[in-house]
């Protein structure tokens, strides 16, 4: 397996680094080496001399007589700092411990990951983590959180109350919340607990969903027992969500690829020599139609594995603009219980292409995280039918029963017409919504129809035949539509009643 090549790699690493560890404290000299080594070797023993005499000078003849440990560890985030390598770092012994921590998804909390409303009034639950208090007390996707401990959430201290509940054992935390419009309250008490590296779930109409939070020596086997349980159950395809997930072991993303293709390259890596190595994928695969979820915190082996399925043509991505971390790094223990973090190499898609600082492109881009499995579903599933329920109340919505929406922009009334938000309604039921600079046209494809609106002619298109309607509005950034466009787009009724409008497709 690959995984077997990587271990190698990061071995051959820790012994190299080691090694001029070891030069610098002139420890290792070769007995006899070759004119053009001896000169080099010269070279490094003089620079490795000069760093040891200005330790020295410092730690016997400053005035402030300095620590010996911060010395050190100055040096070396000063070699660090020289490279211009974000990704290489010095972690002390304490930093290493959080990074282990974090690596095993090790908390201590309530259990929920949090995004800032839109206009700073609340934080958005994006997900309720299983086995925690969160999912205890009945929290979920959708909720939205208006006060901490009495404390509203406002814009002016929204990206500091995503830190406002406690972190430590045992901790009590008021939590005021608005789901479907209702306010509810919820006392919770804080405590560890560990996420685990893949969730599944059963979508429903034989789509199965699995999410891989990280990459950890275990997540390979946990990933083949899901799909290949999902393969035996008869499902029709599989939606894999790598949002949020930033990265882990390369060598685990390259083995889950692997599992997804039966023939095709998996990644370019460099040898000691900077030459490119092909690696390939074996013949056994599980061959289930794919959707894979990405967004702007995935990264480095999400981005991995990602690339590799989207470059063999073996899965479409939906989402966001990933990361764009496409290097690997080393970590290797120090004589002080300090680690080393260093960037061992540069890896390149199938198709040659390094993403680094760049990211992934979706083929789909959704904006809207709660619409983002949505659309996965409707790509595997493009025949299914869809609902989609908007407040005539409030600013909340349903889509397809069971997705609680958040973010619902304002309905509007003028002149006894109402108006849909074109962008929200079209991307809900999964559809990318594109903006044309150049005609000044909004452009999607619906039903497998291709449509541009115009909104300063009041013209719709539809497979190149044209429409004109009364009146299109903008307001809050968005394009709206009068209900007679929009059912014309979507070629069916729209429900209106006094609570709520009901848009089928």
């Amino acid at each position: 397996m690959i995984r077997t090549y990587l271990l190698r790699r990061w071995c051959r690493s820790a012994l190299t680094l080691l090694a001029a560890v070891a030069l610098a404290m002139s420890v290792a000299v070769p007995a006899k080496p070759a004119a053009a080594e001896e000169a080099a070797e010269s070279d490094a023993d003089n620079a490795a001399q000069s760093l040891l005499e200005v330790y020295y000078l410092l730690k016997d003849h400053h005035y402030t007589h300095p620590d010996e440990e911060l010395l050190i560890q100055g040096a070396i985030r000063g070699m660090l700092e020289s490279i211009n390598d974000p990704y290489s770092e010095y972690l002390d012994p304490e930093q290493y411990r959080q990074l282990i921590d974090a690596i095993n998804f090790q908390f201590v909390g309530i259990g929920v990951l949090l995004a800032v409303a839109d206009d700073g009034s609340g934080l958005w639950i994006e997900r309720v983590f299983p086995g925690t208090p969160a999912s205890e007390a009945g929290l979920a996707a959708g909720d939205k959180i208006i006060a901490i401990d009495g404390e509203a959430v406002r814009p002016d201290n929204a990206e500091q109350m995503l830190d406002a509940i406690p972190k430590e054992d045992g901790a009590e935390v008021k939590l005021t919340l608005l789901r479907a419009g209702k306010r509810m309250t919820k006392t919770l008490v804080t405590r560890p607990f560990q996420i685990p590296d893949v969730l599944s779930e059963d979508l429903g109409d034989g789509i199965a969903y699995v999410s891989i939070l990280t990459f950890g020596e275990n997540t390979f086997d946990e990933v083949m027992t899901e799909v290949l349980n999902i393969q035996a159950s008869g499902a029709k395809g599989l939606v894999l969500d790598l949002r949020g997930n930033g990265g882990g072991f390369m060598g685990t993303a390259l083995d889950i690829a692997d599992l997804f293709l039966s023939k095709g390259t998996l990644v370019y890596l460099h040898d000691e020599n900077g030459k490119l190595e092909k690696y390939t994928a074996d013949s056994f695969s599980v061959d289930l139609p794919m959707a894979v979820l990405i967004d702007g915190e995935s990264a480095s082996a999400a981005e991995l594995l990602a690339g590799t399925l989207q470059k063999n043509g073996r899965a479409v991505l939906i989402g966001e603009r990933s990361f764009g971390k496409a290097t690997m790094q080393s970590l290797v223990e120090l004589s002080n219980g300090g680690v080393l973090r260093v960037s061992v190499d540069n890896w390149l898609l199938p198709d040659r292409s390094n993403i680094h600082g760049k990211g992934l492109v979706p083929n789909i881009r959704i904006s809207r995280p709660e619409a983002a499995v949505n659309a996965a579903v409707q790509w595997l599933l493009p025949e299914r039918r869809q609902r989609l329920q908007l407040s005539l109340k409030d600013n909340t919505g349903v889509l397809n029963g069971n997705i609680q929406l958040y973010e619902v922009p304002e309905l509007v009334r003028e002149d006894g017409t109402l108006y849909f938000p074109l962008r929200y309604v079209i991307e809900s039921f999964g559809s990318e919504v594109r903006w044309d600079e150049n005609r000044k046209r909004v452009q999607f494809v619906l039903k497998r129809r291709n449509v541009e609106v115009d909104p300063a002619q009041g013209l719709v298109w539809i497979d190149g035949s044209s429409t004109r309607f009364p009146r299109l509005i903008h307001r809050n950034g968005q394009v709206y539509l009068p209900k007679e466009a929009l059912e014309h787009i979507l070629g069916t009724k729209i429900q209106v009643n006094d609570a709520e409008v009901i848009v089928e497709i």
